[in-house]
């Protein structure tokens, strides 16, 4: 989250309103060092464990905020000050995931993962391989993987990233997302998707974490492994390596029907957790001006262990995330503005 603090046209006669996006105040007039550092210590301390949304820790945090902010004579926009809301914790994979080629069955988290953004529904459809699955239409780049095939109502299959994953200035990566491509698919009338690592991208194929952030698109959507899309490409005599290179070398859009009817199933459990908002005012005093507002904000929820799809840096790692230079010093400066 954007760490920035907004402040505009602050006068003491307006009433100032202090959303805390998942936040914190002192009796002293002067901003202090030591002030600062207090805040920041205690949000992103051992004991709150990350403040991860939905956590013990991140309640703690929204206590600490609304209590400091009551303390320097904020009150609650309504209620007890806080604003409730549910957040997803957690992707599991359903029991219900399948997918079968004339009778043969795959096996679930082997074979293939249903993507965090994939909707709990089923197809059963040809297999339609749509390259990188770009439809690209700018001055400066023209790419259209659709140009020439029909998907419309079909599986596509999709080589994920794009063919530049050695450039980080590729005027491709604002296309390259899993969820982007699985949203054009759909715009472009494709009923189901099935995503596909390269060996230039990913020589071991290994899963990914669910992203607890996807939301879904409203068809299925699969990550498979490479000899699952080898299978599928095998009636035309091809894979997804050599078309990988071919596509990476010529650069030029890829269709091909595959000629392979699957059958799937999709099936996703969001964990939800209950998270809040701070939110109290300062009320003003002039009566010309009382009714009108500056909203002040800053946020407070950070990672809290990380590990898999929880967006960490360090992935595979679990360990307390504190947030110190991130969101726990824009929520102590922001107490000590109030």
């Amino acid at each position: 989250m954007d760490n920035r603090i907004y402040l505009k046209y602050l006068t003491c006669s307006l009433p100032v309103i202090l959303i805390i996006f998942l936040f914190s105040c002192k009796q002293k007039p002067d901003i202090t060092v030591e002030e600062l550092e207090g805040h920041v210590k205690y949000l992103a301390s051992d004991s709150l464990k990350g403040r991860m949304a939905g956590s013990q820790g991140d309640s703690l945090a929204a206590e600490y905020i609304r209590n400091e902010l009551s303390s320097l004579g904020f009150v609650p926009l309504s209620g007890d000050g806080f604003q409730r809301f549910t957040v997803t914790s957690r992707l599991v994979p359903g029991d219900e995931n399948a997918l079968s080629i004339e009778g043969e069955d795959f096996i679930p988290e082997k074979d293939f993962i249903p993507l965090g953004f994939s909707s709990d529904s089923e197809l059963e459809s040809e297999v339609i391989f749509v390259g990188y699955g770009f439809n690209i239409n700018t001055d400066s780049l023209k790419w259209n993987d659709y140009q020439y095939i029909d998907v419309k109502g079909k599986w596509v299959m999709i080589l994920r990233a794009d063919p530049e994953i050695d450039n980080s200035a590729s005027p491709l990566i604002p296309y390259s997302g899993d969820r982007d491509k699985a949203m054009l698919a759909k715009d472009m009338g494709a009923a189901g998707v099935l995503l596909v690592s390269g060996s230039a991208l990913d020589p071991q194929d290994t899963f990914e974490s669910l992203n607890s952030e996807d939301f879904p698109v409203g068809i299925p959507a699969f990550r498979i492994k490479r000899e699952l899309a080898d299978l599928i490409l095998s009636k035309k005599g091809t894979t997804v390596t050599s078309l990988e290179r071919k596509i990476n070398i010529s650069r030029k859009p890829s269709g091909l029907k595959t000629g392979v009817t699957l059958s799937g199933k999709s099936e996703i459990i969001r964990e939800m957790n209950v998270t809040r908002n701070v939110v109290m005012v300062l009320p003003g005093e002039d009566e010309q001006l009382k009714d009108e507002y500056i909203i002040v904000g800053a946020h407070f929820d950070h990672l809290g262990l990380g590990g898999p799809g929880s967006s960490s840096m360090a992935g595979d790692t679990l360990a307390i995330h504190h947030g110190a230079d991130d969101n726990a010093s824009g929520v102590s400066l922001m107490i000590e503005l109030a």
